[in-house]
């Protein structure tokens, strides 16, 4: 899954950083990812044709398309320490994009 956005001025790098990881743990913990990367755009003329002006792009990659899928329902059913860690990410980003991918074996 990728992920592109801006922060929110209320935001700064570090923070994000601190509640993303968090998130993602709960999520690799879980048994739904195997690791995660978060990106900052270093913009160039020639590289930033038709992109959306966004600052900010994630990386999740899950163990299988079905732990994208189960990691989604766990997400949306919101119960114990995935709600708060989700809000908490969540609450520091601006015009966002999310979409899945999957690698071709």
């Amino acid at each position: 899954m990728f992920g592109a956005f801006n922060l929110k001025e209320s935001a700064d790098i570090t923070t994000f950083q601190t509640a993303f990881d968090a998130f993602c743990e709960d999520l690799q913990e879980a048994g739904f990812v195997t690791h995660w990367r978060l990106w900052q755009r270093a913009y160039h003329d020639g590289y930033d044709a038709d992109f959306p002006d966004l600052a900010i792009l994630v990386e999740v990659c899950f163990k299988s398309r079905a732990a994208a899928e189960d990691s989604w329902a766990y997400i949306e059913a919101a119960q114990g320490p995935i709600q708060g860690l989700h809000m908490g990410v969540n609450a520091q980003l601006t015009q966002s994009m999310f979409v899945l991918f999957e690698a071709i074996p």
